[in-house]
């Protein structure tokens, strides 16, 4: 009997060893296939800028970027924002971020069509290599505009400022800069290439190639001219006396924008080895920093060019044409470092994107709006999102630095509260970059902003019944001020810069899709 009771607690032993073995090998079994048959995992690269420095600028990264040149590698359109975490605020803050304005759709009617019958087109029949760029055509183009703020008004302004200059087009494709200056100083002579591009951008930006529309023939003898002006280095500004000056990196960065906005926009593929060779001089002359100045290879930075090769570089990728990714990662990291160059200004806060306009002299530490405006556009360039507390800091600057046409000043012509160093630097070139990124933050600061910039245009537009592309033909164009860029450039630059303002309702698509 001992016995018996004794091999049933045995067989019950066993039974509960066996019954645990064969649980624990079911589970590694399981725990085995699930590795096996696991999907790899997808690692997210992401850029940290933090410790790039101008001493990793070497020449192993350049040779390696001098050689990718030649192959048709395209990169990512933004660099990750590595701030966004630290610098956000509350979605519930932004709830009327991208806001349809509200209209009169009478203001912008079917009739609009009637303004320039080319002015729209047909999208079906126009081929681009980047939708960035669709709503500059057909019927993208009217939707646009009536979803954007524009009117009927704004457009005919726009009609008007290009068929003004067209009528002052050279006949080998530049435009005259100094023959419509009312103020001969400043070398107005060696900026023909820069405020021809600027002219050029204007029309392309409406709809015009080489290939489609009213002025196709203009847009050809444009960019053959700005092309002929290439030199061995690639650069395409040349000065008449044939030296580099301070003209320099503006005009090529002018330059380089239209020609890749051209090729975007389907322009004829001859003019791509000139847009290559034009970014290869963008890379060459970088200075220690990784950025520009006036010169090449300038060891002063300069943060107005630093925009203007930014929209270059951008403007280049979308047509498909290779851009070294440092050079993205140099300028987010400007965006950081250029605010702390300023030490007189004690009251800055963090998040301020305003930039410092240089690190040395000439004109080391000044702040005016236009480097908020460019500060912004760097940020939004190279991936900051759409919450990020910078650009709304650098919003709220510029509603106290909005659009206003004060005519016979020598104090400029635009109001500007006691944040900024001074209300001369308010001027026409304050309003490029702060339509475009005003535009982008939509909302109160579009629909302000807007307002302003229409108010401070329309009305000052040039009227006139001469057309025959005389001197004293003005007839839609915008004159030029007392203070400002335009003083120099004159009135080919006001007028191309009038009518991209007034262009931006469809020039570009919105970086930043309401959710």
């Amino acid at each position: 009997m001992m016995i018996k009771k004794s091999f049933i607690k045995q067989l019950k032993g066993s039974l509960i060893v066996l019954t645990s073995i064969s649980f624990h090998a079911i589970i590694i079994l399981i725990l085995m296939l699930f590795i096996i048959q696991r999907p790899a995992i997808e690692v997210e690269v992401i850029l940290d800028t933090s410790n790039i420095t101008g001493d990793n600028l070497g020449s192993n990264e350049n040779s390696s970027s001098e050689k990718e040149f030649n192959k048709s590698d395209k990169i990512e359109e933004n660099i990750t924002d590595d701030t966004a975490n630290v610098e956000s605020i509350n979605p519930d803050q932004i709830a009327d971020y991208e806001e349809v304005i509200p209209l009169d759709r009478e203001s912008v009617a079917p009739e609009i069509f009637a303004i320039n019958s080319t002015s729209f087109g047909s999208i079906s029949s126009v081929k681009i290599k980047n939708d960035k760029l669709a709503s500059r055509f057909g019927s993208n183009k009217y939707k646009a505009l009536l979803h954007n703020g524009g009117s009927k008004k704004t457009e005919m302004a726009v009609s008007a400022g290009i068929d003004w200059l067209i009528r002052h087009q050279e006949k080998d494709g530049h435009w005259n800069t100094l023959k419509y200056c009312t103020k001969k100083t400043f070398n107005s002579n060696n900026w023909d290439l820069g405020v021809s591009a600027l002219a050029l951008l204007a029309i392309l930006g409406a709809g015009n190639t080489d290939r489609k529309g009213k002025y196709k023939k203009n847009v050809r003898m444009s960019l053959d001219w700005i092309r002929k002006n290439q030199d061995d280095n690639g650069c395409y500004a040349t000065s008449k006396t044939g030296q580099y000056g301070y003209w320099t990196m503006y005009n090529h960065a002018i330059c380089t924008m239209a020609m890749a906005e051209a090729i975007g926009m389907n322009c004829d593929k001859k003019y791509k080895s000139s847009l290559n060779q034009a970014i290869k001089f963008i890379s060459r002359y970088r200075n220690k920093k990784g950025l520009w100045g006036y010169l090449p290879s300038d060891r002063r930075y300069d943060s107005s060019i630093i925009g203007w090769i930014t929209m270059a570089l951008k403007a280049s990728q979308l047509a498909d044409i290779y851009v070294p990714k440092v050079h993205f990662s140099n300028i987010r990291r400007h965006c950081f470092n250029s605010p702390k160059h300023v030490k007189r200004i004690s009251k800055l806060s963090p998040f301020d994107p305003t930039l410092n306009y240089t690190d040395l002299q000439p004109h080391a530490g000044r702040r005016g709006p236009a480097m908020t405006g460019i500060g912004m556009l760097l940020l939004m360039y190279t991936g900051t999102k759409q919450n990020s507390t910078r650009l709304f800091t650098g919003a709220e600057k510029l509603l106290t630095a909005t659009p206003e046409w004060i005519k016979n000043t020598n104090k400029g012509f635009a109001k500007l509260s006691s944040s900024y160093s001074g209300t001369r630097f308010n001027n026409e070139y304050t309003w490029y970059y702060g339509t475009i990124v005003m535009f982008q933050m939509g909302g109160k600061y579009w629909k302000t902003w807007n307002r302003k910039m229409q108010e401070a245009l329309l009305p000052n537009q040039s009227t006139g019944s001469l057309k025959d592309g005389s001197l004293e033909d003005i007839s839609g164009s915008w004159p030029t001020l007392s203070h400002g860029f335009g003083s120099n450039a004159g009135r080919v630059y006001m007028t191309a810069i009038a009518c991209l303002n007034l262009e931006v309702y469809y020039r570009y698509t919105k970086f930043f899709k309401k959710k």
